[in-house]
């Protein structure tokens, strides 16, 4: 394996561990009343909208963050995918997913996102007829609020 590789992989491994267990965690999320340990500076590698949070608030004390996001279970993907660098993609979360990289402006989600929903179409609603598809992409709308 390429020595790079390994190199970043054992990086992203290790800090994803620490998360885990809550060492050397820098900061902490807060949505709808559930918290994420993790590190700035992971959070500000990955996006925009962070890196803005953290640079704006560098004299600010307490690094505890409320976010005013719709959905618990989108930051808790996301931030696992900066870790490690999974995202489970599916029908029944690619709004909520799509949404949140949007909110959190992480573009690599957004990437990821915008793939699946060229590559996916929705389940035929009854009553359709059996030759018709509609493409899951036309069905989702962008959310203005986080």
């Amino acid at each position: 394996m390429d020595p790079v590789a390994t190199h970043s992989c054992h990086l992203l491994q290790q800090l994803h561990e620490q998360r885990i267990q809550g060492l050397l965690c820098d900061c902490m999320l807060v949505v709808k009343g559930v918290c994420f340990k993790a590190h700035k500076n992971v959070l500000a590698a990955f996006s925009q909208y962070f890196r803005s949070l953290f640079q704006n608030s560098s004299s600010q004390k307490n690094d505890v963050f409320h976010l005013d996001v719709k959905n618990v279970s989108g930051i808790g993907q996301i931030l696992d995918f900066m870790y490690t660098s999974h995202l489970d993609l599916n029908q029944d979360n690619i709004q909520v997913m799509l949404d949140t990289a949007q909110c959190l402006q992480v573009q690599n989600v957004l990437s990821l996102c915008h793939t699946f929903l060229k590559s996916a179409t929705v389940v035929q609603p009854p009553g359709m007829p059996c030759n018709s598809t509609l493409s899951l992409q036309s069905t989702l709308t962008p959310d203005a609020t986080c």
